[in-house]
């Protein structure tokens, strides 16, 4: 759920240093998105940020200090560190390559064929774009037939009488 980052950076050299801020981003080059996310005192250079685990996102680090007199260094004059932890390669929230395990056909979805019921329930949650839905051997068209309740269900814009035969096919995650 969560990662920490620990940021280090080097002691300032002034002696009148009263405390550094750590500040994050998702933008290396816009100062003004930089969001303080903590302090430490001035003889602690070392920080741990512990953040929602998120695929797709770098996050930039700044670090400021501010003297007894309230004076705080520049974030326009600190160069950004970038979050290092993922650049041996690229995230993939999901597997990119299908495998022959990820696909389901001819599934009975679960629910109820009465001419009541509307809703159905996929085994698995599939990927977006790949589900099928077969009523009665004919495919239904995707927002005009059916829609999509992802991860796993989806709406028959006219619910199935109970002669009718409902199947789908799709690839699973």
């Amino acid at each position: 759920a969560n990662r920490g980052f620990i940021i280090q950076w080097a002691a300032n050299v002034e002696p009148n240093i009263a405390l550094y801020r750590v500040y994050r981003s998702s933008s290396p080059t816009d100062n003004s998105s930089f969001q303080m996310i903590g302090t430490t005192p001035a003889n602690v250079t070392s920080f741990v940020d512990n953040v929602p685990y998120t695929f797709g996102i770098t996050w930039y680090y700044k670090v400021t200090a501010l003297d007894n007199g309230n004076n705080e260094s520049s974030l326009d004059l600190t160069s950004p560190v970038q979050d290092m932890s993922f650049s041996q390669f690229v995230e993939q929230p999901f597997p990119t390559q299908v495998e022959v395990n990820d696909l389901v056909n001819d599934e009975i979805p679960s629910g109820q064929i009465n001419g009541v019921n509307a809703l159905f329930t996929t085994t698995y949650p599939f990927r977006a774009n790949s589900l099928s839905i077969y009523l009665n051997g004919v495919k239904l068209m995707k927002d005009l037939d059916f829609t999509l309740n992802i991860p796993q269900q989806f709406t028959l814009v006219l619910a199935p009488l109970s002669t009718d035969y409902l199947r789908v096919s799709y690839i699973k995650f």
